[in-house]
């Protein structure tokens, strides 16, 4: 679905087909990893290299939205406790993923 739609996207600014298919799954990956809290940022976010120009210059304008999806201020989002009556978090010690921190 996702996949899809970030293609959709892609092609409605006038993307080719073939650009898209390699940056959908790309700008896919960032919106999972942002949502899920997995937001280690890779060494290249869109790996644009052989599109057309027209791909990387719309790539281009949207950079910035993209990248931002792989910085997360804390707390860390899947290793942490927040206690609900004041707000406090802490990082969990360990790796478990108990309901009560």
């Amino acid at each position: 679905m996702g996949l899809r739609l970030a293609r959709d996207y892609l092609t409605k600014l006038k993307v080719s087909s073939m650009d898209a298919d390699r940056l959908a799954p790309q700008i896919i990956h960032a919106f999972h990893a942002h949502v899920t809290g997995n937001d280690q940022r890779p060494q290249t976010v869109l790996n644009v290299a052989g599109m057309s120009w027209w791909a990387r210059f719309v790539i281009s304008r949207r950079e910035r939205l993209l990248a931002g999806l792989w910085y997360d201020e804390g707390p860390p989002d899947n290793d942490v406790c927040i206690d609900l009556r004041d707000g406090t978090w802490s990082e969990l010690e360990d790796d478990s993923r108990s309901l009560y921190c």
